[in-house]
């Protein structure tokens, strides 16, 4: 894709002036550093462990998810065990990252499909379930097996084949990306996310989307935040954001409370001094 000014064409809710992909991904280099694929590891983790951990970061923290699946790892140090135990035992083991019965009974059924479909393989030198057999398939194929399971979306098969397998013809799409898109004007607001994904799977070019799925996750945890986006301190504004431009016009420092869809309200101190929006 051209770095014009329309940065997603698959969508006619795209705003006009909105700021070109590689602009973007320039300037939160330059705030957030660069971002860069770690070096393969000589035993990489397995791809039903990654489907795994992703499952278990849905709608938490990244502490509490990992808490939960280190946990989950200590009760259970094989995927074979799991389908062994009770629902009530793995969701113990899970309970920390939160929604324990519903992500406790998606492993299950996760584990158990791959263990009709394949049985028990050789991995990392013992026996148990594995995906690994996905490594040889185009990424259409895996996306399309992987969204076969319960629990298991768009974004979620995305980071497998982004981080699992190390390919870089996915862009993963959270809340916080579907977050900063909408808010750039890459995206309307009414625009689901995994429409989304699949508009700024075609829009990024590869080389970049290692590199600008995490940079705007970190964007949208730190500066353009749910209900108080930090907009004086956002590098994107001065690009041609349009929730910057548009909400009411209120100074930058003075927007508070605005989550997505609403609209700018002025601050206390600047209510309590007569001040006016503009």
């Amino acid at each position: 894709m051209s770095s014009g000014k329309r940065a997603v064409k698959a969508t006619s809710f795209a705003w006009a002036e909105a700021p070109d992909i590689r602009s973007v991904h320039q300037a939160l280099v330059r705030a957030y550093g660069v971002r860069k694929r770690p070096a393969r590891r000589r035993t990489p983790e397995p791809l039903l462990d990654v489907l795994i951990r992703t499952v278990l970061s849905q709608n938490t923290t990244d502490a509490l998810s990992e808490r939960a699946y280190r946990q989950l790892r200590q009760r259970f140090s094989r995927w074979s065990e799991v389908l062994s135990a009770t629902q009530q035992e793995v969701e113990g083991a899970i309970r920390v990252g939160g929604l324990a019965r519903v992500r406790a009974q998606h492993i299950r059924d996760i584990l158990q499909r791959v263990a009709d479909a394949r049985g028990v393989q050789r991995v990392c030198g013992h026996e148990d379930l594995s995906l690994e057999h996905l490594q040889a398939w185009s990424t259409p194929d895996v996306m399309q097996a992987l969204t076969q399971h319960r629990g298991v979306g768009q974004k979620t098969a995305a980071c497998v084949v982004l981080f699992g397998l190390r390919r870089d013809d996915v862009f993963p799409v959270d809340t916080h990306i579907h977050r900063v898109a909408q808010r750039l004007g890459w995206l309307g607001t009414g625009v689901a996310r995994e429409d989304t994904q699949a508009a700024l799977n075609e829009a990024v070019p590869d080389a970049l989307k290692y590199a600008l799925h995490l940079l705007l996750i970190a964007h949208g945890k730190r500066v353009c935040r749910a209900r108080t986006p930090r907009c004086a301190e956002c590098v994107l504004a001065p690009l041609g954001c349009r929730w910057y431009a548009t909400a009411d016009k209120v100074d930058a420092a003075d927007i508070e409370g605005v989550g997505d869809g609403r609209r700018g309200q002025m601050s206390r101190k600047r209510r309590r001094s007569g001040g006016t929006e503009r």
